[in-house]
């Protein structure tokens, strides 16, 4: 009778785990431990703000910004948005230094404004994740200031384990990079989150990751194609730990 030593019993367990750990995700049963948030017209209603900012960039070069411009820059960083004005419209300037003036301006509205509130229903939902071990990230195109700045504004710093910037990164945006990045901060796979987004190039975003993602309407504001969401919802009302996890096990 072979007698095991104790390092070959012990690589027998984890290998044992390891299939069974396959197994499970072949038959389909994920087993949610992350959730990660986009910011802006998720976290907090502040596409309104941003519109006005925009617009009042452009009219200082003449150039008219409408809503179905905001549609189609809605998820991008800042960097790509004034880089791509500074492309069609020919604009005498860098896109770092019209960062810079707006990023000035979004901190103090950020920051005395109030007109930024938080979603409905957000703080609520989001107690009911930490409550029950979920490992939380906020993965927006926002540039880290304003990131934190919102966090800080509504006490809610502490509930997030990452925190990651499209602008930090080679790529935003529609491009999955920013939520890949949130997977490898939190050391989970894709297939053990969810994202939540608001705007079409999230979404996207999310679809390139491999992530389950939920579509917030927020009641129409600031209208997006949502087709390739895997759930859509309107008021973080409607959500809470058990639907959440019970969808992705779906």
């Amino acid at each position: 009778m072979e007698i095991k030593s104790l390092k070959s019993i012990k690589y027998d367990i984890l290998s044992q785990r390891k299939m069974l750990r396959g197994r499970l995700s072949y038959k389909g049963v994920n087993i949610l431990k992350a959730f990660i948030f986009d910011m802006d017209g998720v976290i907090v209603n502040s596409e309104p703000i941003h519109y006005r900012l925009i617009k009042k960039t452009y009219g200082k070069f003449g150039i008219g910004f409408d809503h179905e411009e905001h549609k189609k820059v809605t998820g991008m960083s800042y960097l790509q948005i004034w880089q791509r004005f500074i492309d069609m419209h020919k604009i005498p300037s860098t896109k770092e230094e019209l960062n810079e003036v707006h990023t000035v301006d979004l901190l103090d509205e950020i920051k005395n404004s109030t007109e930024v509130e938080i979603s409905k229903g957000v703080p609520e939902f989001i107690e009911d994740l930490c409550k029950n071990g979920i490992k939380l990230a906020v993965a927006s195109s926002a540039n880290r200031q304003i990131i934190e700045a919102v966090l800080e504004r509504f006490n809610l710093r502490d509930k997030f384990q990452a925190v990651v910037s499209g602008e930090e990164l080679p790529k935003s945006k529609p491009d999955p990079a920013v939520f890949l990045k949130a997977l490898e901060e939190l050391k989970v796979n894709s297939n053990e989150a969810l994202i939540v987004e608001d705007s079409t190039n999230g979404i996207k975003a999310a679809k390139g990751a491999g992530v389950k993602c939920l579509a917030f309407l927020n009641n129409g504001e600031n209208p997006q194609n949502v087709e390739l969401a895997d759930i859509r919802f309107n008021c973080f009302t409607e959500l809470n730990y058990e639907k959440v996890r019970d969808f992705l096990k779906k």
